[in-house]
């Protein structure tokens, strides 16, 4: 119990700590994503302080349960929506909401959000202290759907197939696709192995252990989105993808125009078309530094 007790406190302290790093992050860079994740992360810690009142017993597992689904409902929506946002610009001959992926996305996601506000109406109609264990592992199953089905159509456009990587813009691109998948899929997989964890042990004391690290694990994905992806772990996988036997790796590269340091996240690479006839150089598709890739804010 008091190793419980020294937990919660010390997660509360990272709550609390890890909002502060990402606000500060939303004033020295402010972009439209990092805003998104500073709002989410200030309506979690109230999630994580219940979770402690509700264990030291100064409020109700009730009033727990609430906050807890809220702040899932919550976190389920703004996720999909700013990784939806990404997507306009990640796909640039248009974002299709009704593409198979985004059709799965939308439809758990809606099928999750009703689930969640039908336990929170069963949790004060019937006087329940904890969600309802089936539609919680329904809702949860469909959230995690959700959010990777959105997240996977978001990203695939900056991965360039091998024959397609030719120039090390294209690999660079390749790089930060393959990072964000990467780190998203390794939190997905944790996530889940959490709540598997929780459902096993089939035991409603377990509920505040679970938020603790389920809390926790939130923040952690906010940061994965607040910071850009380490410098030399792109340059690597650059080096890696990079393709020398492409026939076309002579045509220029214009380095500053491509995803790194604190814009990898928040641009991407679009070549231009118009005007290919005018530089001798673009009749085999490469581009002269004047006509490389445009960098897109979002």
């Amino acid at each position: 119990m008091s190793q419980l007790i020294i937990g919660l406190a010390i997660s509360n302290v990272f709550c609390l700590v890890a909002a502060c790093l990402i606000a500060y992050q939303v004033i020295r860079h402010p972009k439209k994503i990092r805003v998104f994740i500073a709002i989410f992360s200030i309506f979690t810690i109230p999630g994580s302080i219940v979770n402690t009142l509700a264990y030291l017993k100064v409020t109700t597992d009730q009033w727990n349960s609430f906050v807890y689904l809220f702040s899932t409902m919550l976190m389920l929506t703004m996720h999909c929506w700013m990784v939806a946002d990404i997507g306009r610009h990640t796909h640039i001959h248009g974002f299709n909401w009704w593409s198979p992926l985004m059709t799965v996305g939308n439809i758990t996601l809606f099928t999750a959000t009703m689930g969640i506000i039908c336990q929170i109406a069963v949790l004060f109609a019937r006087n329940e202290s904890f969600p309802l264990r089936p539609v919680f592992m329904v809702c949860l199953t469909l959230s995690i759907i959700s959010s990777f089905s959105t997240f996977v159509y978001t990203f695939t456009p900056l991965l360039y197939w091998k024959e397609n990587r030719v120039t090390e813009s294209h690999s660079r691109t390749t790089a930060v696709g393959t990072w964000y998948m990467s780190i998203q899929g390794s939190w997905y997989i944790f996530y889940g192995i959490l709540y598997v964890w929780f459902f096993a042990c089939n035991d409603n004391e377990m509920f505040s252990t679970m938020l603790l690290f389920d809390y926790n694990m939130r923040f952690i994905l906010c940061f994965m989105h607040t910071w850009s992806p380490p410098e030399y772990i792109i340059s690597l996988f650059t080096v890696r993808f990079f393709t020398l036997s492409s026939p076309r790796h002579h045509c220029f590269v214009d380095s500053e125009n491509t995803l790194s340091g604190e814009e990898s996240q928040n641009n991407y690479l679009k070549p231009k078309t118009n005007n290919l006839q005018e530089n001798p150089r673009d009749s085999d598709g490469c581009y002269a530094k004047d006509q490389s890739f445009k960098d897109n804010q979002i």
